[in-house]
Order: structure tokens, then sequence, then C-alpha cells
């Protein structure tokens, strides 16, 4: 089970980073100037933090549920924060 867990956290990482390479021109064109990098850049960093995320509660979870919860909980206050003020 555990390795399905990584797997499936894997090809997530890896699907979106194929769908920004497939659809980058249509990425850059709907991208507004506040990239750091670059969209394609910036794109694969936020998918990576997103996957190190994934690894830190999964495995937060296989120890202790309750810590996972309140990680997946701050994670998500902090998500819906951030979406209000960007």
């Amino acid at each position: 089970m555990q390795r399905l867990i990584f797997w499936i956290g894997l090809g997530l990482l890896l699907g979106w980073t194929a769908a920004l390479l497939i659809n980058f021109e249509t990425y850059q064109n709907v991208t507004t100037n506040l990239t750091v990098i670059s969209p394609l850049v910036d794109g694969l960093i936020f998918m990576l933090v997103m996957f190190a995320l994934y690894v830190v509660v999964w495995q937060t979870a296989v120890k202790n549920k309750k810590t996972a919860s309140w990680q997946l909980g701050i994670a998500g206050a902090l998500a819906m924060a951030l979406a209000f003020v960007v």
C-alpha cells in the first residue's frame, strides 16, 4: 500500500509536468507577469513543492494520523488565505 501511495504522488507530479510541457505555449500566453523565473520553471517548482508536501504528510500519516490531519488543516487554511490575498 505504501508503494501505491508513493506511485500515485509521483504519477501526479509526472502528469502535471507532461501537461505543462505539452501545453506550454497556451500556458505562457495566459500567464500574467507575476512569474518569478519563467512560467515553465515556476510551474515545475510549484509541483515539486506540492510533491514534497504530499510526501511529508504521507510519512506523517504513517506515524501519527492526528498530526497529519493537523498538517492538512493548516496547509488548507494557508491556501485559502493566500487565495484571498493573491
